[in-house]
């Protein structure tokens, strides 16, 4: 019986007190004799055979896999954190992938925008926000513009330096700050303004020059920012053009300024009024005149010496004008004068009034000789002709002299005509009548006087009438019948010769009646019945 006892507690084998030995289950091993209890195989190993008796028999798990101890099966090894399995082998957790448990599940991928800085992780705790994304407390989120992060880590991102940004969110680097419009230098390194005369539109490159002849502020992010320079013109961003003669520009302006009245300039691309000379004395110019040529005389001013550099202005003197820019003065024409030194214009001439004249380039008007008159703005002295009460002193000839109406005379128009006598029974003794009613008297009832008479002594008695008028008041009276006379002027009525007689009163022509045959009567018989019959006749009743 003990030979058989120890027969059985050999290797690879275990027993219990009073009963047979078995072989050691797999997972473990025992490699010494005796009544001991197999070994169990090491972590990380596995056994799937009985009766192992070397710890060799353990064998070892696959590479990154683990095992409990006493593993009876290869099935019982088990990818360690950080792997998993694939394909039979475990394979480590690739970046951005963590696999926290020992068995076979999946790597599991970190959170959005969310890695690991290695292979294996094996916690959540191994993921960090990618670069271009911080931390915010929630989750990963995007640098914003201007700002950038390189590396991953859950930390802020990083401000870009001054006066430069980041094209978007997310940058991930640096390099990615791009200078900002207005700036120019190496991405991610310091960003100086454009200098003047340069702009940059957008981010990063460098700054542009603005086109010929134009100018910008420092730090111009547009080339609408570029403005034409003194002396230059045009659109903003444009084409600038020269500024030519008699123009001048401030800069930054579409249009040239021209000079202002009364200046020249003869320079080009001019960039300010000083360039602008003033014209001469008493000249005048329009705006934008390019030389002194250009500068005419003001009115009322005449170019003395022609079309000379030095010429200079002189006052037009009286009787004459000139209107702007002319070469000489011109004279007031016939009729008109101009009293004033440098009249400006044809208005300044004013006419004569009626009575005066005035020939060419008079500063006043004549008055016409005495006794004549003429009608306004008349200019010539024949213009001049006699008044009413006035004729020529040279018969038929105006403009002269003219002399009153003598008495007896008168002259009812105007004009070269003589003077008329006054008809006959009237008398004047007034020196320029005007008319045949002026100044005159009719002679006393029954008289008269010759034409041209001046006084009422002048009167005398008509035909029929007798008696001396020394007075307006005097009377001719008729001839009483009987008598007659037929004679004009002073004296007595005379008595019809004997043998005749007259009944008619104020008989004037003289024709007394015959008494009858072998008749007569006394001389101044006014009536038949003074006839006799002569001696040696008698009376017939029968006649």
């Amino acid at each position: 019986m003990i030979l058989l006892a120890l027969a059985i507690w050999t290797l690879g084998a275990t027993g219990v007190t009073g009963q047979t030995c078995i072989s050691c289950p797999m997972g473990k091993f025992k490699n010494v004799s005796g009544n001991v209890v197999c070994s169990s195989c090491a972590a990380g190993t596995y056994n799937d055979q009985q009766g192992r008796t070397s710890s060799a028999s353990c064998l070892p798990c696959p590479a990154n896999s683990l095992s409990n101890e006493s593993t009876i099966s290869i099935s019982g090894c088990k990818c360690k954190p950080g792997y998993e399995k694939i394909n039979g082998q475990c394979s480590m957790c690739a970046v951005g992938m963590y696999n926290m448990y020992i068995g076979d599940s999946q790597c599991v991928s970190c959170n959005t925008f969310a890695t690991t800085n290695s292979t294996g992780a094996t916690s959540p705790a191994q993921c960090f926000c990618q670069p271009g994304y911080s931390w915010n407390g929630q989750q990963c989120a995007p640098c914003v513009s201007g700002f950038y992060k390189s590396g991953v880590s859950n930390s802020g991102c990083s401000i870009c330096p001054v006066n430069s940004t980041t094209p978007g969110q997310g940058s991930t680097a640096l390099t990615d700050c791009m200078c900002t419009a207005g700036f120019e230098g190496s991405n991610g390194g310091n960003c100086a303004a454009c200098m003047s005369g340069k702009y940059k539109i957008g981010n990063g490159g460098n700054c542009v020059s603005c086109s010929n002849n134009s100018w910008s502020k420092a730090g111009s992010t547009a080339n609408t920012d570029c403005l034409c320079n003194s002396g230059y013109v045009g659109p903003s961003g444009g084409t600038c053009t020269v500024c030519g003669l008699g123009k001048y520009s401030l800069g930054a302006t579409m249009e040239c300024v021209n000079c202002p009245e009364g200046t020249f300039s003869s320079a080009q691309g001019a960039t300010s009024n000083v360039t602008c000379s003033q014209c001469k004395s008493n000249s005048y110019s329009q705006s934008g005149a390019i030389s002194q040529e250009q500068c005419y005389c003001k009115s009322g001013y005449w170019t003395k010496d022609g079309s000379l550099p030095t010429a200079s202005c002189v006052q037009c003197t009286p009787g004459k004008f000139a209107e702007t820019g002319v070469a000489a003065c011109t004279d007031c024409g016939a009729g008109k004068y101009a009293s004033s030194y440098g009249s400006n214009s044809a208005n300044a001439c004013l006419s004569c009034v009626s009575g005066k004249f005035s020939l060419a380039n008079y500063s006043a008007c004549d008055a016409c000789p005495t006794g004549t008159s003429s009608p306004s703005s008349s200019g010539a002295v024949t213009n001049c002709t006699c008044n009413l009460g006035f004729e020529p002193m040279t018969a038929g000839l105006d403009g002269v002299q003219c002399t009153a109406c003598p008495a007896g005379k008168y002259k009812d128009a105007s004009g070269a005509g003589g003077c008329r006598s006054y008809d006959k029974g009237v008398f004047s003794n007034a020196i320029g009548a005007t008319s045949a009613n002026a100044s005159s008297s009719r002679c006393p009832l029954n008289s008269e006087c010759p034409a041209g008479s001046t006084s009422v002594s002048q009167c005398t008695c008509n035909t029929g009438y007798s008696g001396t008028v020394s007075v307006s008041s005097d009377v001719c009276s008729p001839c009483s019948p009987g008598t007659y006379k037929n004679w004009t002027g002073t004296g007595p009525c005379e008595k019809c010769a004997v043998g005749f007689y007259s009944s008619t009163p104020a008989n004037k022509d003289g024709n007394c009646s015959a008494c009858g045959d072998y008749s007569t009567s006394p001389a101044g018989s006014s009536s038949f019945s003074a006839c006799e019959c002569s001696a040696g006749y008698g009376y017939s009743s029968t006649r």
